[in-house]
This record gives C-alpha cells, structure tokens and sequence, in this order.
C-alpha cells in the first residue's frame, strides 16, 4: 500500500485558459480583415496623401511673368509728370526679362493733349510731345505686363514782372562837373554869385554846393570868391553876398551866367551896364531875392551879413522876364572824363599863395579821392551843413594883375586875355598847363603840357587865380 499523499486531477475549462483563447480567437479576425482589404485593392499598397501623376500624361505650361517700367532720357522713371505746352520727352520701356520678343504697345488716352509715337527700328524706344493743354494716361504693354503714368500739360504763361519801384538812373550830365543829373542841364543858364572871403565873414554858407570855386585877390590883400552853379538844387541861402568887380563879371560873362552880387566899383558898375550881362543887385537894385542875417549883422557887422535868398531868384527873374536859357551854339567848353593813372608829379598837398598874407591850402584825401580844402589856418567849411569844403579839380592859373592907376581904394585889374600858364592837380598828381582866352567875355580853353585839350575829373574844380608878381605854389609830397 502506497504512503504518501495523491492529488487528483482539475476537472473542466480555468479562467486563465479561457483569457488565452479569446486572445487568439482576435488575433485570427484582425488578421482575416486586413487580408481581405489587401485583396480587395488588388494586392497594391495603400495610396498616400498626394496621388502620383498618372503615367504618360504632359505637366501644363504657365506664361513667364513681364515686368514693365518706363524711363526718361535723363534715366528718372516716368511717374506723374507736369509739363508744358510744347515740351518733348524721349522715353525707352524698361522689359524684364529683357530677352522678351514682345513689342510693347504705347497709347495715350488724350492724344490732343499727348501724343506718344514710338521710335522707328526701335519700339522699346518713344517720343512724347505734349500737343495742348490737358491731361492724359500713357500706357504701356508689353504682353502681359503693363505700365501707366499722367501727364499734365499746361499753357505756357508770360511770368508777371515785378513792379520795378527804384527810380530811374539820371541820363543826363552836369555841364560844369561831368557828374550825372537828374535833369537836363545843358540849355540852363549858371549863376554867378559873389561871396565874401574875408576870415571875419566865415564860414560861408552854400559854398558847398558850388560846381566851380574862382578865387581871385582884391584890394587889401585879400581874396573873393565867385561861385558857379549850374542850377540851384540842394541849396537855400548863400552868403555872404559882397560886391562886384571887372574881372570877375568878365569870367562870369565866359559862362553866360546870370551875375549875382551886393554893390560894386564904378568900373564893375559900368561893366554890367555895358555888357549886357544879366545880373541881380542886392545893394542898388533889388531886396526881392535877399535878406539881412541878424546874427551875422550882431556878431560879424552889416556888410557881412548880405544873404542870398535862393528860391525867391528864379521866381524874380521870371517875373522880371530874363532870358533863363543859353543861346543856340553856346557850349561851357569843358571836357570830364575819368582817367586811369594819370601822369604827373607828386602832389599830396599843395599851398597857393597869392600873397604874403592870404594862402588856400589843398590836401589830398586817398579815401575820397578829393582835395580838402583849408584857409586861415582852418578848414574851409560851409555852415550850411558844417562839412568841410572838398573838391576833385584844382586849378591854379597865373594871371597878371595890377593896381588901378589913381584909385585911392588900391583896386586891381586883371589880365585875362590872352595866355598863360598854370597848374592842374587831381588825383593826388600836378602837371603844368597852359590857358588861353580869346578875348574878353570868352570862355576860358586850356591845353596840357602836350598840348590836348585838358581833360577834367568829373567833380567840382576850384580855381586859384594867382597874380604873377607875388602868387606861387608850395607842393608838399
């Protein structure tokens, strides 16, 4: 009899067999389903997201895309232009691809206002012209690429000139100076008007305004001055007045000036008698023109303070119905020009002495260009405006003069006919020349030292009629 202990074996299906079967049982019908979906497709594998092109067929073909653009000649490119009427451009198509075969087509969508013509072998090539006012759209294309801009066209107006508003330059030229002038000069008759020199009776008043200064000497060992003005411009008193002599109503006849003076010597009286000269009177004639200066009349004494009323003597002698213009033919005779470089000697500053008692000096001024002008140890000045005298001729003649034979006053008569010599200074240089004068009442011609009519600055001149007996020249450098 066996020992031990006998176990008896397990009856029916366990859950564990059970799971394993189910498994397989899956496993089996998966397999079956995906078996026939392989069948059923014909063996082939599955089809991806892009089906592949079908075998045989051609790809399509795209048309390559144009580009266009438009250039002048001056290579900026053709926007929105403004131009004018009249105006032309030269235009060349920009193609890219540049091997492009098409030729391009301009058109304007206003040929009356723009006209696009293209070039002839070259159609990339076209000129516009703008036909009239307007606006238009050239387009050009080339294929499938085109290219648009505007063209605006204006009429072409006249610009409006501003309104000029400087007033005109002067065409004309003073007769006596060579300077410009506002007016025409040459037909007026000058004023010759005689005023003191003496020290008590200055300064003077309106000597600035003088186009030509003649200092002569009188009796006493002094010295008078008669100033030539073309016209009165500028100007209001003069003064003071003093008294008439020959030699000055002489020179004044020359210029065919109306002769304006205060008194005179018996010989000066007969002189204007005789002469015809027109002349105004302040002390035995007229008191229309002049007045007395109080101040003067206080501080310098009564025959100096004869003043000259400027704007009251055209009104008298129109009045008075005097001849106010030249005669036909008549000429001053004097010749203005600027001159380069002028020949001559040294003269910076010159002395005229015309006697031991009286000298007028003249010192040159670089920075104007004129010669200031000095007497009695002072400067020449006009208490018009308190400036000194100043000039850009000076002229120094020598003249015989002598005393009146029985005149117990020790008047002087001068000779100015004839010729004689002299010098002229002007641009800080002197050279000698010579004067002539035909005949009494003559004007004045004078000659340098080759022998040409002298040749004036344009300016004013101040003569110094020196006599030959005691008058010279001292030239400091």
């Amino acid at each position: 009899m066996a020992t031990g202990r006998h176990q008896a074996p397990e009856k029916g299906l366990t859950i564990q067999k059970i799971v394993i079967i189910a498994a397989v049982v899956i496993a089996v019908i998966a397999l079956a389903v995906v078996a026939a979906v392989f069948i059923n497709s014909g063996g082939e594998e599955p089809p991806t997201s892009t089906p592949p092109a079908t075998v045989g067929t051609v790809p399509p073909v795209t048309a390559p895309v144009i580009q266009v653009s438009v250039v002048a000649a001056d290579g900026s490119t053709a926007r929105d232009l403004s131009l004018m009427v009249g105006d032309t451009k030269e235009l060349t198509a920009i193609i890219n691809p540049n091997d492009t075969k098409e030729t391009p087509e301009w058109t304007s969508s206003n040929a009356a206002a723009v006209s696009i013509t293209p070039m002839e072998g070259n159609g990339r090539k076209a000129r516009l012209v703008c036909e009239g006012a307007g606006s238009a759209v050239i387009t050009v294309t080339v294929g499938t690429g085109t290219y648009e801009f505007n063209v605006t066209v204006q009429e072409e107006t006249v610009p409006t000139q501003p309104v000029d508003t400087t007033p005109p330059e002067p065409t004309y030229t003073n007769p006596l100076t060579g300077l410009a002038s506002e007016t025409d000069l040459t037909e007026a008759r000058p004023y010759a008007v005689m005023i003191n020199n003496i020290r008590k009776s200055t300064p003077q008043k309106g000597i600035a305004q003088a186009d030509m200064i003649f200092e002569i000497p009188v009796e006493g060992n002094i010295t008078r001055l008669m100033g030539i003005y073309q016209d009165f411009k500028g100007v209001d008193v003069i003064g003071s007045i003093r008294s008439a002599r020959p030699y000055f109503i002489d020179i004044a006849r020359g210029f065919d000036a109306i002769y304006i003076h205060a008194g005179g010597s018996d010989d000066a009286y007969t002189l204007l008698k005789s002469s015809g000269i027109t002349y105004i009177d302040g002390t035995n004639g007229t008191s229309a023109t002049f007045f007395r200066d109080q101040q003067r009349m206080e501080t310098m004494g009564y025959e100096h303070s004869c003043m000259l009323d400027v704007p009251t003597v055209e009104p008298y002698l129109t009045e008075k119905g005097e001849r106010l213009t030249h005669n036909d033919g008549f000429s001053a005779g004097f010749t203005f020009e600027e001159v380069e470089d002028r020949t001559g000697t040294s003269a910076k500053k010159v002395e005229a002495k015309f006697s031991s008692s009286k000298s007028t000096l003249f010192e040159y001024d670089r920075t104007t260009g004129l010669y200031k002008v000095s007497q009695y140890d002072a400067p020449m000045t006009d208490e018009n405006t308190g400036e000194q005298l100043a000039v850009r001729n000076v002229v120094a003649l020598r003249v015989r003069l002598s005393r009146i034979a029985g005149d117990t006053e020790g008047r002087l008569n001068a000779t100015l006919t004839g010729s004689g010599s002299g010098w002229y200074m002007v641009d800080g240089v002197m050279q000698t020349i010579n004067w002539m004068r035909t005949s009494d009442g003559a004007q004045f011609t004078f000659t340098d030292e080759d022998g040409d009519p002298l040749v004036f600055a344009p300016g004013t001149t101040y003569f110094a009629i020196l006599p030959t007996s005691s008058g010279s020249i001292q030239v400091t450098e």
